[in-house]
């Protein structure tokens, strides 16, 4: 009976290590197929466990050292990702920096200069750097450019960005060489001699006169009136003349102050023009009419004009309409002062000549002459891209 029971006994244990055998193979499976993914490695051969025999099973330390060694690995993807962040970041931000400390300076900035007319000469700091049209490579930064032509000479400053470009469109007119005089007379149509040649019959104006000293004779029958003028370069002089020598004390004069030239006339008698320091009258009230054809302006004024004495007559003069418009678009300044972007419609400006700049900062600046008027608004329109 003794031996039975012992029989017995030893058979439940294989039973019960049976059991355990069977409940441990998926949990083991599974550790295993979870090592293989994180390893990405073949688990090792059965040969090669270090553990029981009999189960067939690797031991707790092996599989330790398998999650160990996925650990590893993962923490190095992690920071390979990381390091290559890192390396692009400094690329992007970092890169432009670094090239241009290679290079030892910015890139520079390109200038283009037109002129009207062109040939005009271009300097820096008294170094010639060509003739118009002229596109210059320039370092960044503030620049004094000198344009000249002739004896005219016109400084520019500018300011260089690095990599862009600007064109400067300038009008070079140059400098004038010579003077001009105005002579009249009252009563017109005296003849008129400078330096001993005739040149014509008063109101007259004498230009291309070189600078200096001229004398100048004005004779109406016997009358003979002789004066010397001083004639600057550019600059415009003016000569009254009274040949008629009337009784003392019967005749005065009219200073004529007006923004333009305007004519005077008693009746249909020329008697002279606003250009006139004085134009003689016959003393007492008159009537003059007051006309500039250019502008289709004409007023009348009565003045009082007394004996041996001078009276002032001011002008005061209207207003005209002015449009403009410009493709793409412009700025626009007359004479100087900003009156607005274009387009602009029936811009109120007195009569008389004026000068419009329109500028773009794509294009070249553009300058015209318009005279306004009253007889009918000016427009003017200009393509900035041509």
């Amino acid at each position: 009976m003794g031996g039975d029971e012992g029989e017995k006994r030893r058979k439940v244990q294989e039973g019960l290590r049976g059991i355990e055998w069977r409940s441990r193979v998926p949990t083991m499976a599974k550790v295993e197929e979870s090592s293989q993914l994180a390893t990405d490695e073949s688990p090792p051969a059965p040969s090669e466990w270090q553990g029981d025999p009999l189960s067939g099973f690797p031991a707790e330390a092996e599989v330790a050292s398998a999650a160990a060694r996925s650990r590893k690995r993962t923490r190095l993807v992690y920071t390979s990702g990381a390091v290559l962040a890192v390396l692009l970041i400094a690329a992007v931000f970092v890169g432009p920096r670094v090239r241009s400390m290679l290079k030892g300076s910015p890139d520079p900035g390109t200038l283009t200069f037109e002129s009207s007319p062109p040939g005009v000469q271009v300097l820096e700091g008294g170094r010639d750097l060509g003739v118009t049209p002229l596109t210059l490579s320039l370092s960044p930064g503030p620049h004094t450019i000198n344009l000249r032509r002739g004896t005219a000479e016109r400084a520019l400053a500018v300011e260089v960005r690095s990599g862009a470009t600007v064109v400067h469109h300038v009008e070079m007119d140059e400098a004038p060489r010579t003077g001009r005089l105005r002579v009249d007379s009252s009563p017109p149509g005296a003849s008129v001699e400078v330096d001993g040649t005739t040149r014509g019959t008063a109101p007259l104006d004498v230009t291309s006169l070189e600078p200096g000293e001229h004398d100048v004779t004005v004779r109406s029958g016997n009358v003979v009136f002789s004066q010397r003028v001083s004639i600057s370069a550019g600059g415009a002089a003016s000569l009254m003349v009274p040949l008629v020598r009337p009784e003392a004390g019967a005749a005065g004069w009219v200073t004529v102050s007006s923004p333009i030239e305007v004519q005077l006339y008693e009746g249909q008698a020329l008697v002279g023009s606003s250009r006139m320091e004085r134009v003689m009258l016959r003393a007492g009230s008159r009537t003059l009419r007051l006309v500039n054809a250019q502008t289709g302006f004409e007023t009348t004024a009565r003045v009082q004009i007394q004996a041996g004495a001078g009276t002032r007559l001011p002008v005061k003069l209207p207003n005209g309409q002015l449009s403009v418009n410009a493709a793409p678009w412009a700025e626009v300044f007359l004479d100087g002062r900003p009156i607005g972007q274009t387009p602009i419609a029936n811009f109120s400006a007195q009569i008389g000549s004026h000068e419009i700049v329109l500028r773009h900062p794509r294009y070249a600046e553009q300058r015209r002459t318009v005279v306004v008027s009253v007889a009918a608004p000016v427009r003017v329109g200009v393509d900035l891209r041509q």
